[in-house]
């Protein structure tokens, strides 16, 4: 029978993992999509995307050896911080390009 830290920490893992999921295929996807020839933006250039979304995705595979290492908390604090990296980036890319201000 399995003790509760384990049973606790499998549980944490399985959460860390279902935050990390979507967050690595939305960077995925974006560095897809701008290789692609894709633009996210007519006006904003895409250099700052794709070097967020590289950066994520770094900062992803960290959490994860982190969270093999049964580190799960701290592995989930660090998928939380690429959530905030690439809302940052996102957000002044956009507000630097905007061309019109209501």
């Amino acid at each position: 029978m399995p003790d509760a830290l384990s049973t606790g920490r499998r549980v944490l893992f399985w959460v860390f993992a279902l935050l990390a999921l979507p967050t690595g295929l939305l960077a995925g996807l974006v560095i897809l999509l701008i290789v692609g020839g894709q633009r996210m933006s007519a006006p904003a250039p895409d250099w700052p995307a794709l070097l967020a979304s590289a950066a994520v995705l770094g900062l992803l595979a960290w959490a994860y050896r982190l969270a093999t290492g049964g580190r799960p908390v701290a592995a989930s604090l660090w998928v939380v911080a690429c959530w905030v990296l690439f809302v940052t980036v996102m957000l002044i890319n956009g507000l630097m390009h905007q061309t019109l201000w209501n």
